[in-house]
């Protein structure tokens, strides 16, 4: 709900407009908070940034712990559970990096292998 109406006050608000323009969502975050203090804004943006590895790091355990399970037993023991993790968050960085620069494309162009892998089974 939050997007939509960010997205919705885009047309009428010219600061969020080119706030959007030079700096994506951030940007719109950044002026939108304003208000509320220049040092205070910048505080609740790094807490929002922080906040991305709270969401990323259920999917980094259960990347680890599908890898454990289908590997060959030998192997499992020894290598331990948080170096599957670590050498996923290598790969997820740079990829992050590159999809950054062309979020739009990447978020639809990822939609739709969603999709396509989806629909067999429905």
């Amino acid at each position: 709900m939050l997007g939509a109406a960010f997205a919705t006050a885009l047309g009428s608000n010219a600061a969020w407009s080119t706030a959007y323009e030079e700096g994506s969502l951030a940007g719109i975050l950044h002026v939108a908070l304003l208000p509320a203090g220049q040092g205070f804004s910048r505080f609740l943006l790094v807490i929002l940034a922080f906040s991305v590895t709270a969401n990323i790091a259920p999917g980094l355990y259960s990347f680890a712990l599908s890898t454990q399970i289908t590997l060959p037993f030998d192997f499992i023991v020894r290598v331990p559970r948080f170096i599957y993790s670590v050498l996923a968050t290598a790969v997820l960085i740079p990829i992050a990096i590159v999809g950054a620069r062309r979020f739009y494309d990447a978020l639809t162009n990822f939609l739709a292998l969603i999709s396509c892998v989806g629909l067999p089974y429905l």
